[in-house]
């Protein structure tokens, strides 16, 4: 190759590598969120409610305060991990309220050592046990 078509591939090969896509960037929490409310009959009050509600549900006054100041990564994933430990436990009490799930249960009596321990264990079982009396399994 003379030195004149090394140019061109050189340059071709910049163009191709700079136009490459970028990654797709996190999208900002207003551009799920739309603001309008339609007033009907004149209605304005019940407009402002129904804004209200909507703000309320998209959580908008959470976001804008959490946007105000920087959050270090360490406690965006520390406040992530509280956010599904919260989640999960929701789901399990739910779960063991309606009787499809219990929980594990660890064996033996090393662990069981304080009566708070014993006394939680105990608890959990009659619950259990109530519940499975109450859905007629018993």
């Amino acid at each position: 190759m003379n030195r004149q078509n090394t140019r061109q591939h050189n340059k071709k090969f910049t163009k191709n590598f700079n136009n490459k896509t970028a990654p797709k960037q996190d999208e900002h929490f207003l551009d799920f969120f739309k603001p309008g409310v339609e007033v009907r009959g004149g209605d304005v009050n019940k407009a402002l409610r129904v804004l209200k509600k909507r703000l309320e549900r998209d959580d908008f006054q959470k976001e804008l305060a959490k946007q105000a100041f920087y959050e270090k990564p360490s406690i965006k994933r520390k406040r992530k991990k509280q956010q599904a430990k919260k989640r999960w436990e929701r789901h399990v009490r739910d779960a063991e309220s309606s009787g499809e799930m219990r929980q594990y249960e660890v064996t033996g009596t090393k662990w069981m050592k304080s009566k708070r321990k014993s006394r939680k264990v105990r608890e959990a079982k009659e619950r259990h046990l109530q519940i499975q009396r109450s859905t007629g399994y018993y």
